[in-house]
Parts: structure tokens; C-alpha cells; sequence
């Protein structure tokens, strides 16, 4: 539970501090999946919630009104070739 609470007030320093600004983080997919437990609540254990991110996939969210929003995640297009 600490480690949750860690999690979310670094997060959301960063969010704070850079206020209107695009802030980008190269993370490991782990970081990513616990981020995402901690910042929207997802109970656990035995929820049966798995999140698993693939290598290079992108993952973006928002912060804005003390509320974090979820705009995609492990979008792998990029990959693709496609532009």
C-alpha cells in the first residue's frame, strides 16, 4: 500500500510541476502495468486484471483537474509501417 501511495504522489508531482507541458518517460513495461493499478484503483488480487504492455508500446496519459485520464494504451502503431 505505501509503495501505491509512492507511485501516485510521484506521478502526480510531475504532472504538477510540469503543468501544461509534454513530459515524456522511457519506462519498463512493470512500472507502466502498476502505474495504471495505482493511479485508476484497479483492485488486487485475485481480480483476475492482467496488464502486460509490449516492448516499444506506447502508453499516454492525462492529468488535468486532480483526475487522471487514460488516453491509450500500448498503442503499437508505430510498427506497423503505416503512416
Amino acid at each position: 500500500m505505501r509503495l501505491s501511495l509512492i507511485r501516485r504522489l510521484t506521478l502526480t508531482q510531475y504532472s504538477e510541476q510540469y503543468e501544461d507541458q509534454t513530459v515524456v518517460a522511457v519506462s519498463h513495461g512493470g512500472f507502466i502495468a502498476n502505474a495504471l493499478i495505482t493511479l485508476f484503483d484497479i483492485p488486487r488480487p485475485g481480480t483476475g486484471t492482467w496488464l502486460d504492455p509490449d516492448n516499444t508500446g506506447l502508453t499516454e496519459w492525462r492529468y488535468a483537474d486532480s483526475r487522471w485520464t487514460l488516453v491509450q494504451y500500448n498503442d503499437r502503431y508505430h510498427l506497423t509501417g503505416r503512416k
